[in-house]
């Protein structure tokens, strides 16, 4: 029996190893597929409690405030980040590569050339109504205010790298220069009513 042993040693060693291998993945894909079946219930139940006809009027309250809540967060970041894109509801604008500054309507699934700046845009703002644009710094000054039929207004025509929005003004640097090394712009704090 040991020189059974011995002389199939090497292929008993490689039996057992790979049970070893089959048993642990058996036993794990049983485990996944109970964490799975777990999820797919869960899954379930959350899509029949959204389908559920038999709402309270809490629960609707519930997604209107989150809806509302949701479009306040992209105003706040619209109005405050410059970003190239900003969205608001269903009205998103953004700036390609060619100075161009597009529309779209996501619920009409349209998309269309708004205005082109001549010096560029680094900077989009959006406050839901007007558009709010800086040029590259190197290229050209000021501010601009365009509405969403494309009219173009300049309100500012100094330099400035940073703009915030509010509801009524438009805060801003009246740059006179530029902090190389630390890429700091430098120059005093201005605002301006929105609506002037």
């Amino acid at each position: 029996m040991k020189n059974i042993f011995k002389k199939y040693k090497e292929i008993i060693i490689a039996i057992i190893i790979i049970l070893a291998i089959i048993i642990f993945k058996i036993t794990k894909t049983i485990n996944f597929n109970t964490n799975k079946d777990f999820l797919n219930t869960d899954s379930i139940k959350i899509e029949n409690d959204v389908e559920n006809d038999g709402k309270t009027d809490g629960e609707t309250e519930t997604k209107v405030n989150l809806s509302e809540e949701i479009l306040k967060i992209e105003k706040e970041y619209s109005m405050k980040n410059g970003d190239r894109f900003v969205k608001i509801g269903n009205t998103m604008v953004y700036v390609d590569f060619d100075k161009d500054i597009y529309l779209v309507n996501l619920e009409n699934k349209t998309s269309q050339i708004l205005c082109k700046l001549e010096d560029g845009v680094q900077h989009v703002y959006f406050d839901g109504e007007y558009i709010y644009c800086m040029p590259y710094y190197y290229m050209g000054k000021g501010i601009y205010k365009i509405d969403l039929s494309g009219n173009i207004e300049k309100i500012y025509s100094g330099a400035s790298l940073q703009l915030w929005l509010t509801n009524e003004e438009i805060y801003f640097i009246d740059q006179i220069g530029f902090d190389d090394i630390n890429q700091i712009p430098q120059g005093n704090l201005c605002k301006m009513d929105k609506n002037r």
